[in-house]
Parts: structure tokens; sequence; C-alpha cells
């Protein structure tokens, strides 16, 4: 599968910023509390961010996805945050998946950032590089780069999170 084709460097960009929005949203807040889902919509160069509250967590994410199919042909690019679990060798972490989309894309991607939340031994900790997935496959170390170039590029234009990135990650 070839990324470069399936991938515009605008979603890989506007995906890095909301995942930098999304850790910095959710990088002080309690121990337990749960991202509040959030969408971001790239039109005519303009970008529009939603988030999506409900009664439950199941609840919240199903809003975003139904705003998205609702977005029609006009919108250019969009990036949706949520939280999720991540399935590791030994554990689950928790993590954040962003889902993006940008025109002529045949579907979405998503980039996944295992973390670990704040509580009272440690502060919040990203759990290494972001993990990118296409269809069923995670994008191996040789292909990722230049990915993750853009990436890093949309983690950079976040005004807040771009100055604690390396911070937050774990050495």
């Amino acid at each position: 599968m070839d990324a470069e084709i399936l991938i515009s460097d605008q979603a890989l960009n506007l995906g890095g910023f909301v995942l930098a929005h999304a850790a910095w949203s959710i990088s002080d807040a309690d121990d337990g509390a749960l991202l509040v889902p959030l969408l971001v919509v790239e039109k005519s160069g303009e970008r529009r961010m939603s988030r999506f509250e409900a009664e439950t967590q199941e609840e919240a994410i199903a809003c975003g996805f139904d705003a998205i199919d609702r977005l029609g042909d006009d919108v250019e690019v969009w990036a949706f945050a949520r939280e999720a679990l991540m399935k590791g060798e030994d554990e689950s972490h928790d993590a954040l998946v962003v889902h993006v989309w940008a025109k002529g894309m045949s579907d979405w991607i998503m980039i996944l950032q295992a973390y670990k939340p704040i509580n009272s031994e440690r502060p919040f900790q990203l759990n290494s590089q972001f993990e990118v997935v296409i269809g069923d496959a995670t994008v191996e170390d040789a292909a990722l780069a230049p990915l993750s170039e853009e990436i890093d590029r949309g983690i950079n234009d976040h005004p807040q999170a771009a100055l604690m990135w390396n911070h937050w990650l774990e050495v």
C-alpha cells in the first residue's frame, strides 16, 4: 500500500495539530477524566472546532462520527480526536486516536498516541512515538518517516502543546 498516494500532507498536518490539541487538553485533567471528543474541519482555509459531550464517552464519540457523516463534499480536510485503549503485548494503554481525512483520500487514516494520565505519582506522559494506521495495518518505520515529518509540523503549529511535547515524551 503506497501511503504517498492515499494520504495528503494537509490531512497529516491537521492530524498532528489536533493530536497536539487533544494531548494539551487532557494533560492536566484529573485522574480518570476522559478527553471530550473534538472535530476540527478546514474549509476555504479556515478551521472550525466542535466538541462532543454526552452522557457517556461512547455516545460522545458516536456524535462525532455522526457529525463527520454530515460534513458533505465541500469540506477540504477534517481531523477527529477521541480517546481509546491501545492493546499492548502485556497490557492496555490509554491512547489518543485522531482520524484524519482530506479530499482525494479513499478513506481516513488514524494517528494513535499512547499516554499515561497525570496522577499523584507522575506527571502526564506520552508513551514514545505515535503510530499511524492505514486500513488495518500499522505503518512500519521506513514508511513512517515521511508521514511523521508532516504530523510533527502540525504538532509544532500548536502554540501550547508544541512547547510541552518533548517534555511529555517518555525518556
